[in-house]
């Protein structure tokens, strides 16, 4: 099969330290945002295994916070506080949506997937420079 280009190290053509971790967080947010696709449309048709798949999965995303941390540090002071108290609000939205999951409540999961799927947009903005002062979505584009 294909071999996993960020499991080689840089010298067997690898990707450098912080790529790989870069990469999986942006499979991260598209695994999320598939997930939050099938719940969001599909709800009535997935079983027990399904929601529990679901829940391992949330065990992996809850690294994701430690993976945000761990690239924020080439940024500045101001940054890497915003994505520490970022990450903090991601692991604990993480921990909170394993209830809905668990009891299979697609309009409670939908609504803290939500939630999570900001915290995961505001590390992406945050990386590319647009640190505003209010969480994502406090304030309006347009005054």
């Amino acid at each position: 099969g294909a071999e996993d280009v960020s499991a080689k190290s840089q010298e067997e053509g690898g990707l450098p330290p912080g790529l790989k971790e870069y990469f999986e967080l942006m499979q991260t947010k598209k695994q999320w945002a598939d997930i939050g696709k099938r719940v969001g449309e599909g709800s009535a048709e997935m079983d027990d295994k399904e929601w529990s798949n679901i829940q391992g999965y949330l065990r992996k995303l809850y690294g994701s916070g430690d993976a945000m941390i761990a690239l924020s540090r080439q940024f500045t002071k101001k940054e890497r506080d915003a994505v520490a108290e970022n990450s903090k609000e991601f692991k604990k939205a993480v921990k909170a949506i394993d209830k809905p999951a668990a009891a299979k409540d697609p309009e409670e999961f939908m609504k803290q997937h939500t939630q999570i799927n900001g915290y995961l947009l505001r590390w992406f903005d945050i990386r590319a420079g647009k640190l505003e002062e209010a969480p994502a979505g406090a304030i309006p584009d347009e005054i």
